[in-house]
Formats: structure tokens, sequence, C-alpha cells
């Protein structure tokens, strides 16, 4: 699953996000990448996806959560997503 944080410097639920995620990339398989708020690229997607403020936490290319990021809501929503795949489903 592809994860895209979407983050800015001197943001605490950035830095919290990061740890969060880094905590269930490997139990998730998670591909992470990381773009900066401040850049074109980051700006661009933020109005794209009408991101409120940072972190934004993408899955797969849409936007899930900004804000605050909850590990538990993080984690049921991995869960939700990997029982979902057609893939794992046989």
């Amino acid at each position: 699953m592809e994860v895209l944080l979407l983050t800015q410097a001197q943001c605490t639920f950035c830095d919290q996000a990061k740890v969060i995620i880094g905590d269930l990339a490997q139990e998730f398989g998670l591909r992470i990448s990381a773009v900066d708020l401040d850049t074109p690229e980051g700006r661009q997607l933020g109005a794209d996806s009408g991101m409120l403020f940072p972190p934004g936490l993408f899955l797969d290319g849409q936007l899930v959560f900004h804000g605050r990021i909850s590990k538990r809501r993080l984690r049921r929503e991995l869960e939700r997503r990997g029982r979902a795949r057609p893939e794992e489903a046989g």
C-alpha cells in the first residue's frame, strides 16, 4: 500500500505522524514517501485534495486523514483496506 505524507517544517503533528506510520510500516507492508507542503508539488497536492492543514496522509492516492493522526484509526483503516483487496481474498 502506498502512503504519502504531506508535511510541513516545525509541525509537531507531522513529526508524530511520521512515528505512527513508521510503527505500522512493516506490519502492513507500507511504501512511504513524504512531500513538503512548502514545495510547488506539496501546495498543488494540498489544494487538489482539499487538505485543510498538515499533516495530510494519503493512502493509494486518496486523502484519508489530515491534522493529528490517530494510530488506532490509521490501523483500522489499513486493516479495512487490507481486507478489501481482492488478491488477498482467496
